[in-house]
């Protein structure tokens, strides 16, 4: 069996922090539970620091993913005005790389989030414009440009 939590930090926050009880005991038994799972657990977070110590021992394995690269971000970029129908001109890509420079933070979920957003309202009809959405995107958040991800 595979048990995957996303967004573990919510489930397994420190204790130490907790300001009602129950918030203790639920932390408390699903470490318990953890123990007692015989299949594959995958638990996932962009915040580490919001888990519990004890939680984080019991994982012995931990990956952390670091956010795209800038060639990463173009080749997402690039699918994304594929997915979108939007002409990818060569001549125009200096110019992408400029613009994505500006969205290191950029991950694959915010690609997901702008290609859904221009379906539902357009607004976007290069790749140029493409590319700084996507830094608009990414802006909203003010995302720091460290690693995410835990397994």
């Amino acid at each position: 069996a595979v048990l995957i939590l996303d967004e573990a930090d919510s489930l397994l926050a420190p204790r130490r922090g907790a300001q009602r009880s129950w918030e203790v005991s639920q932390v408390n038994e699903l470490l318990v539970q953890i123990e007692r799972f015989h299949g594959w657990l995958i638990c996932t977070t962009n915040f580490l620091e919001g888990l519990d110590e004890a939680a984080l021992r019991r994982f012995p394995l931990k990956v952390r993913f670091e956010p795209p690269k800038a060639a990463q971000r173009l080749a997402l970029t690039r699918a994304a005005a594929g997915a979108l129908g939007i002409a990818w001109s060569e001549d125009q890509e200096a110019a992408i790389v400029r613009i994505l420079a500006r969205a290191a933070g950029l991950t694959p979920g915010d690609v997901a989030a702008v290609v859904e957003q221009v379906q539902l309202v357009g607004g976007v009809d290069d790749p140029v414009g493409l590319a700084e959405r996507l830094v608009r995107e990414v802006s909203i958040g003010k995302k720091a440009t460290g690693t995410m991800g835990f397994g």
